[in-house]
């Protein structure tokens, strides 16, 4: 998993994750998320177009983080969230609990950028799989 922290200006702080949300990776994404929330003070906004998997952890990290944002005008929203987790979210019911905006289809220059992206942070497996 790869993160980029971004303070923008108005007061929103935007997370880009690259890879997997999972057991392994969610004591790190939780703590990114809260970190984000702590500096923010508009709201966060997170990017998940570089996510290639959630379970049920990354479930939880997502489900939680809203907890930790309810301090901001604009909490957390979600965005650029891929098909097949937006269809997650809805079968799970987190739907509705989630401001979640999906990602635009992928053209053939962002999927090749994103495959850089992946191969720049030394991960083989996330440049394979774009």
């Amino acid at each position: 998993m790869y993160s980029k922290t971004t303070v923008m200006p108005g007061g929103h702080v935007m997370v880009a994750l690259c890879g997997e949300i999972d057991i392994w990776t969610a004591r790190a994404v939780r703590g990114v998320l809260a970190e984000a929330a702590g500096e923010a003070v508009a709201g966060v906004i997170v990017d998940l177009a570089g996510v290639r998997f959630v379970d049920a952890a990354g479930l939880r990290v997502l489900a939680d983080t809203p907890v930790r944002a309810r301090h901001l005008p604009d909490g957390l929203r979600l965005v650029a969230v891929p098909a097949r987790l937006l269809r997650l979210l809805r079968l799970t019911g987190l739907d509705r609990q989630l401001a979640a905006y999906p990602a635009p289809p992928r053209s053939r220059p962002q999927r090749e950028r994103a495959a850089r992206l992946a191969a720049a942070t030394g991960s083989p497996a996330e440049a394979a799989a774009t």
